[in-house]
């Protein structure tokens, strides 16, 4: 029974450490990035962007993934100020061509409901990540 009930917490807590992980498909990583919103991690987030990070040191890529953590933060907590926090989303449509998808989301804050659309692009690695608007 203890090891059951052992086995049960360590999945659990699997789990949890990766709430905010990469995931198999396109629609799971919009999830994935919204849900990381919601919860304010974004470090989380960041994980799930496609940034060219290819021949960086560590100290550059800690430093550039910092940088778009701070920016991600003042940008979301502008429009939590305006908007209410994150209460629900979900998936309207999914979108696949090749290495490439778009993924339209509903994402329901406090104070309004808004559609977004996600684009994203398999990496190197065959994950899916996040294409950054330009």
């Amino acid at each position: 029974m203890k090891k059951i009930l052992l086995f049960a917490v360590g999945v659990m807590a699997m789990c949890a450490i990766s709430s905010c992980g990469g995931a198999d498909t396109p629609a799971s990583v919009a999830e994935n990035s919204i849900e990381c919103l919601k919860n304010k991690d974004y470090s989380g987030y960041v994980d799930l962007l496609d940034l060219d990070l290819e021949g960086k040191s560590s100290d550059e890529i800690k430093s550039t993934k910092l940088m778009y953590a701070g920016l991600l933060k003042s940008k979301f907590e502008e429009t939590s100020k305006k908007d209410g926090d994150i209460k629900d989303y979900k998936v309207v449509s999914e979108e696949v061509q090749d290495s490439v998808a778009s993924v339209k989301m509903a994402v329901i804050f406090e104070n309004k409901v808004d559609t977004m659309n996600v684009s994203l692009k398999k990496d190197k690695s065959g994950d899916w990540k996040i294409q950054q608007k330009k």
